[in-house]
């Protein structure tokens, strides 16, 4: 997902620069330069649009974006070569914008995941409530969960956060779970997140 944080005004750099990984004949960490004007946030409609035209082009490789909490660059991230269809494209936004390849897993992937945890942790008889998420960059599904089991029951709690980061996805082996057990939910995702979901 398009994962927006409320970004602050500032001025935006006139340079673009495009940090490579997992691009044909640029080494992990290379920066290609190329001029653009601009300094405002006009160009966040045009990311919006890149980012979609990107996840319908490239429904099997794409696993998301982000934007920076700033508001000084954008990432997008794919799970193997990043295609320089997407790199032509990305060189028409006035602000840093950083590719990374290879991570071994789609957007798809993620909120496929995201689902069966959520589900799974419901059917838990001790569990109260969950809300669940996924993070595009880390390949990270995260669910925080309210249960019956009192605080004071360590032992038994770190037994069911254990349960849940165990719990089988048919996934890339990339993708993996972090569980957080609360006392009440109140998430609000942001980042490179998808949406909430909760009982």
């Amino acid at each position: 997902m398009d994962g927006t944080r409320g970004a602050r005004l500032a001025l935006l750099s006139a340079v673009l620069a495009i940090s490579l990984t997992g691009f044909p004949g640029n080494p992990p960490g290379e920066d290609v330069f190329a001029k653009a004007a601009g300094t405002s946030h006009d160009w966040w409609p045009r990311y919006k649009q890149i980012a979609g035209q990107l996840r319908a082009r490239f429904p099997r490789e794409f696993t998301g974006s982000e934007r920076a909490e700033d508001g000084s660059g954008v990432w997008f991230g794919f799970r193997g070569v990043v295609p320089r269809e997407a790199v032509a494209m990305a060189k028409t936004l006035p602000v840093r914008v950083t590719f990374t390849g290879d991570l071994g897993y789609t957007e798809e992937e993620l909120a496929a995941a995201r689902d069966i945890v959520h589900k799974a942790v419901l059917a838990q008889p001790d569990t109260v409530n969950a809300a669940s998420t996924y993070d595009v960059k880390t390949g990270t599904v995260r669910t925080w969960v309210e249960t019956t089991i009192p605080p004071s029951a360590t032992a038994e709690r770190a037994a069911k956060v254990a349960r849940i980061n165990a719990i089988s996805t048919p996934g890339p082996p990339g993708i993996r779970i972090e569980a957080a057990l609360v006392g009440r939910i109140e998430i609000n995702p942001q980042g490179g997140t998808s949406a909430a979901i909760s009982r």
